[in-house]
């Protein structure tokens, strides 16, 4: 007659091949059949994820059908994030599916009495989203460092974001403290931008991963785009936004928030796109075919002379601005450069600024 079963939790954050440290966590035992002689001495049941990371906790149990409900953890937030919280779905990474909800069920089962049947609660943080390059690397690439990526017109480029989850520390053998990161992550980001002329990076993207045995060591995400036009209006910057894809939608506010270079499941990454804009019909005026900068008279006497030599020039200057009807301003700087030589050839062009 079989009268005992064991029963496991592998408790931790992160993915359940390496769980992170997330502190203790509080479990109680509950017999689904409530049958009052097989009723537990001591159901409550907690796991310390700092020293069970890798080996789940088992017990030793009467032999029938149970549930196994999370009801706390010591803290009760990790990385900002509520424990609790993320199994009932609360947070702002929404958990797998498996991983929903704060019990699980464990039938007992006659032909599999030689084997530990794992419960498992995997904890995830939001994943720290960072932009970690372009390429190819233009002439401003130190400009990553503050978020802000600059390309030219048409230019094809692919910026690079990385994905980690950031857990608790953990104290080292020299008296350090140490967080546990958790590199392999999986899922989807999601794209919203402005910098193609046609929208075409607007889209979600696969997160991969880099691999050294059997340890992933790098999980991000490339996406590529193709520069459209500069922007005219002030700050004449374009922006990408990129979100973890198992996160819940941003709101406009908290959009406001989000870091340019690294944040919390999103960032917003600032584009400047260099080049040449065609001015409008609004923008333009005529110039006139010739303005005289210069009258030589010929001095009186039949042996005097005047002259003028090549390298002197002139520069004028103009201003034009349009201001519509929402408010906004554009203004425009128009030079005339006029280059004299011995031959008396006079150059008009114009330049936009």
């Amino acid at each position: 007659m079989i009268t005992q079963r064991q029963l496991a939790i592998k408790y931790g954050g992160g993915t359940t091949h390496h769980p992170k440290h997330i502190g203790l966590g509080h479990f109680r035992i509950e017999a689904t059949s409530q049958i009052a002689g097989c009723a537990l001495m001591h159901p409550d049941w907690s796991v310390d994820t700092a020293s069970k990371m890798s080996v789940p906790t088992s017990r030793l149990l009467p032999a029938q059908d149970y549930t196994v409900r999370l009801v706390g953890n010591t803290p009760d937030e990790i990385h900002g994030e509520n424990v609790l919280g993320y199994f009932r779905s609360e947070n702002d990474v929404l958990p797998q599916e498996s991983q929903a909800g704060l019990s699980r069920s464990a039938a007992f089962k006659i032909n599999n009495i030689d084997n530990v049947e794992t419960l498992s609660f995997q904890f995830r943080v939001v994943p720290t989203v960072t932009l970690s390059g372009i390429s190819p690397a233009g002439d401003y690439d130190s400009c990553i460092e503050t978020g802000i990526i600059v390309v030219a017109e048409a230019e094809k480029f692919t910026m690079t974001v990385v994905l980690q989850e950031v857990y608790l520390e953990l104290p080292q053998l020299d008296g350090t403290r140490l967080p546990e990161i958790a590199n392999e992550i999986d899922g989807t980001v999601v794209v919203q931008e402005s910098v193609t002329a046609d929208g075409s990076g607007n889209s979600e993207y696969a997160i991969e991963q880099q691999v050294a045995g059997k340890t992933v060591f790098k999980s991000y995400s490339e996406i590529s785009f193709t520069a459209g036009d500069p922007e005219l209006m002030t700050p004449h910057m374009k922006r990408v936004r990129v979100s973890y894809g198992q996160m819940k939608p941003a709101t406009p506010q908290e959009w406001v928030s989000t870091g340019t270079k690294s944040g919390k499941g999103r960032i917003k990454v600032a584009v400047i796109i260099t080049g040449d804009v065609q001015v409008s019909n609004g923008l333009t005026f005529n110039i006139p075919e010739s303005v005289p900068f210069l009258i030589l008279h010929d001095p009186p006497g039949g042996e005097s002379s005047a002259s003028f030599t090549s390298g002197n020039s002139a520069v004028l200057s103009l201003g034009l601005a349009k201001s519509t009807s929402s408010g906004l301003f554009q203004a425009l700087d128009v030079g005339i450069f006029s280059t004299t030589d011995s031959h008396g050839c006079i150059l008009i062009g114009t330049s936009t600024g």
